[in-house]
C-alpha cells in the first residue's frame, strides 16, 4: 500500500484512467438499445448511440465489477469491443447515409 500512496509502482508513467471500462462493459452487457464501440486511440474513446448491439460480452455482471486491471488487459476486445480509428468513418457515413 505504501508504494500505491507514493506512486513507486515499476512502470508507472503517471496516468490513471481508473476502471472507466467498467462502465462501458456493463453498459453494452446490460442494454438491449445501445451499440457500443471504443476507438483505439490515446487512452480508448467510448461511442455510445442508440441502435442494435453489435457484440455482448462473454462475461457476467460479477465478473466485470470485482475485474481489476489485469482482467481488462488480458480481455479489452472483448470488454469494450475495441476498434480501429478508421471504424469509426464507417459507422458514421453509414448513420448519415440512413437520414
Amino acid at each position: 500500500m505504501k508504494k500505491v500512496r507514493h506512486w513507486d509502482l515499476e512502470g508507472w508513467q503517471g496516468n490513471w484512467n481508473g476502471d472507466v471500462w467498467k462502465a462501458i462493459a456493463d453498459l453494452a452487457l446490460t442494454r438491449d438499445d445501445l451499440r457500443i464501440f471504443t476507438l483505439n486511440m490515446d487512452f480508448g474513446l467510448a461511442i455510445i448511440m442508440k441502435g442494435v448491439p453489435e457484440f455482448k460480452p462473454k462475461f457476467t455482471l460479477e465478473d466485470i465489477r470485482s475485474g481489476d486491471y489485469a482482467f481488462f488487459d488480458r480481455n479489452r476486445e472483448k470488454l469494450i469491443n475495441l476498434r480501429e480509428p478508421k471504424y469509426f468513418k464507417q459507422v458514421f457515413f453509414a448513420e448519415t447515409a440512413k437520414k
